[in-house]
């Protein structure tokens, strides 16, 4: 145990003043997303045969569905190098829950293909602000932990999304299964009102500062 209490010790020194909170927090949207992608492969089934479709015409949509937002990958990249990556990535999840809630309530085919189309949009949005700004969060030491975990986080909740999407859709249908995704997707987006944009190049920034204002005191 104290070896174990050394090891955590030093790994939350080494994450720098920002700390674990960020990392969690993003794995969380980027979690409850992935868990949606997943969920709706599962119940696929249940979803064509409520909007009495073949497979034939369900597989393309679902792919359809999957592929199109990424051609706004370009514009949503230029987007987070111009904005608040925060807000960004806080209004991709909002767009993300409340669409996840009409997939749960469209009662029409062409809305199911809508909502899923702008929930693509806000997936896509985590691919471009949340790498960047786990890179500015953390410091070059502790930078490739702080990523490896931020993605093994979307891997574990896609893994765990199979067999949990498939009980909770087995008991209570697949509508409320995407209605209860969006819950945990709001709570992740209140938390991200803790979080400040860190700015570009912020955790080798300070350090480069700090440099110039030892030199400049050292000419002194």
């Amino acid at each position: 145990m104290t070896r174990f209490g050394a090891a955590v010790r030093r790994t939350l020194s080494e994450v720098g003043p920002a700390g674990v909170f960020p990392v969690l927090v993003l794995i969380g949207l980027h979690g409850v997303e992935r868990f949606d992608l997943v969920a709706f492969g599962v119940l696929g089934p249940e979803i064509r045969d409520a909007f009495h479709l073949t497979n034939a015409e369900f597989v393309p949509l679902a792919t359809m569905t999957a592929i199109l937002p990424l051609i706004f990958s370009v514009p949503l990249g230029r987007l987070a190098d111009n904005r608040d990556r925060v807000a960004v990535s806080r209004w991709g999840g909002l767009v993300w829950g409340f669409t996840s809630v009409a997939v749960g309530l469209a009662p029409a085919i062409g809305l199911l293909v809508v909502a899923r189309l702008l929930g693509g949009i806000g997936n896509t949005v985590n691919e471009v602000a949340h790498p960047s700004l786990i890179a500015d969060y953390y410091p070059p030491r502790s930078l490739a932990t702080a990523m490896g975990t931020y993605r093994f986080g979307g891997a574990f909740f896609g893994l765990v999304a199979s067999p949990l999407a498939g009980a909770i859709g087995q008991v209570f249908g697949w509508r409320a299964t995407f209605i209860a995704l969006a819950l945990p997707t709001f709570i992740f987006v209140v938390l991200t009102r803790r979080m400040i944009d860190p700015g570009r190049g912020a955790s080798v920034g300070a350090e480069v500062i700090n440099k110039n204002k030892n030199n400049i005191e050292t000419e002194k």
